[in-house]
């Protein structure tokens, strides 16, 4: 009935789509589209309509649109394990949801990536993003956010082995999913919280919680919900020794995860089966169960392995185009600093030119005034000169004045004597 409902939301939304003009409007039927063949795990289709989405967004400057439709091409990607690019594109929708002051949109950003780093067993970065996301759901007092970021943490933790932060977290998420009442996610938190306490060895407390889930997970009709949680109870009685009701756990749990083709469960509850077989003693059922283990183990694998190849192949292609989109960027930044040199030679040269042209000129204005002084100087000194000459010529005549007067005239000197007869 859902799978026929959304077909037909999605044949309504392609109709109008046909007669959409080219506005904000059709950016939103586009998102729409995509979001609900993703919800369909038509991939192909859903980043067919993204990528629609986006270019036209862009030229509308239309940044929510544009935020979304990153957003969900994020999520294809991560959906198909191309985390690469599906954080790419998340920091995009992250940037553009910053800029326009959208918290929430900010918040729901960060979890994804975190998500992604989780699924990359990057589990320190994963923290980093789901505190980040935290701290933002807390200020806007979201509580489905904060709920699902404390959901972030305790994985995060639960994966690196801090059981105890991992309970912490979770025990925060469940009092306000309890506060919300809602069921389907307190029903997730009793089985995260039950998981938590089976690996710290509270068996009893781990089998209270994993109870607590079916029951909730039964009231609001969650068949993975259910074929999970089976799962979980299946060992729990195991490792209690209770064989009956781990048998039963096992065998409900394998139909509900082959409907709904849930390969991990089917391959946990085959193996759970094998081991309760051989615990009670009945091999031919055992060792039929552990065949079918062993093949969907090995199917997992080669798909697994084929993912791998792929991620690698995708994260050769990504970190090949960052290397070539590095070296654009280098050879850019390059040519800009030869430039900047370019431009600060010529600056300096001609900042040198100009302090020569000053230095001539200040060197021949000193001169000049060097000159002017020195000929002040030099008229000075000559009118010294010529005052000093003039004075020597005066006392040089005066001299001879003097003589004269104290000398008689020698043609004098001789009258006389030949007056006196002494000649």
């Amino acid at each position: 009935m859902g799978s026929y409902g959304q077909r037909t939301k999605i044949d309504s939304l392609e109709g109008r789509l046909k007669t959409a003009p080219p506005d904000t409007n059709k950016v939103k039927i586009l998102n729409a589209l995509s979001w609900e063949l993703l919800s369909q795990n038509d991939y192909n289709q859903a980043l067919r309509y993204a990528r629609f989405s986006a270019p036209l967004a862009e030229k509308l400057n239309y940044k929510t649109g544009l935020a979304v439709a990153y957003n969900l091409i994020g999520l294809i990607y991560s959906n198909q394990s191309n985390y690469p690019e599906a954080l790419r594109y998340y920091f995009l929708t992250l940037k553009i949801r910053e800029s326009i002051g959208y918290k929430r949109g900010t918040a729901i950003a960060y979890g994804n990536i975190g998500n992604v780093y989780t699924e990359e067993h990057n589990y320190k970065e994963g923290l980093v993003n789901y505190k980040k996301a935290l701290e933002i759901f807390t200020e806007l007092n979201d509580r489905r956010g904060m709920a699902s970021s404390y959901n972030g943490i305790g994985n995060a933790h639960s994966f690196m082995g801090n059981y105890t932060e991992a309970l912490e977290n979770e025990m925060a998420a469940l009092r306000i999913k309890e506060e919300l009442q809602d069921k389907s996610m307190i029903a997730e938190s009793y089985n995260g919280i039950g998981s938590l306490y089976f690996h710290m060895g509270d068996v009893d407390k781990a089998l209270q919680h994993q109870l607590n889930a079916l029951q909730l997970h039964q009231e609001v009709g969650d068949p993975e919900g259910i074929e999970i949680t089976l799962i979980n109870l299946c060992g729990i009685y195991l490792q209690k020794k209770n064989y009956p009701e781990a048998e039963r756990a096992g065998l409900k749990s394998l139909v509900l995860a082959q409907k709904v083709t849930d390969v991990e469960t089917i391959k946990e509850a085959c193996q759970k089966l094998s081991e309760i077989y051989a615990a009670i003693g009945k091999y031919t059922p055992a060792l039929s169960y552990y065949k079918k283990y062993v093949a969907v183990r090995d199917s997992i694998s080669n798909e697994e392995n084929t993912k791998k190849q792929v991620r690698a192949e995708m994260n050769y292609e990504f970190e090949k185009k960052e290397a070539a989109s590095r070296l654009e960027q280098e050879k850019k930044e390059a040519v800009a600093a030869a430039e900047k040199r370019k431009q600060r030679i010529i600056l300096l040269a001609i900042s040198g030119f100009g302090l020569l042209v000053l230095g001539f000129a200040f060197f021949a204005y000193r001169s000049f005034l060097q000159k002017k002084k020195a000929n002040i100087e030099i008229s000075k000194q000559k009118e010294i000169i010529e005052e000093k000459q003039k004075a020597i010529l005066d006392s040089i005549y005066y001299a001879r004045r003097i003589q004269r007067s104290l000398l008689p005239n020698e043609r004098y000197l001789e009258k006389v004597l030949k007056k006196t007869g002494h000649g």
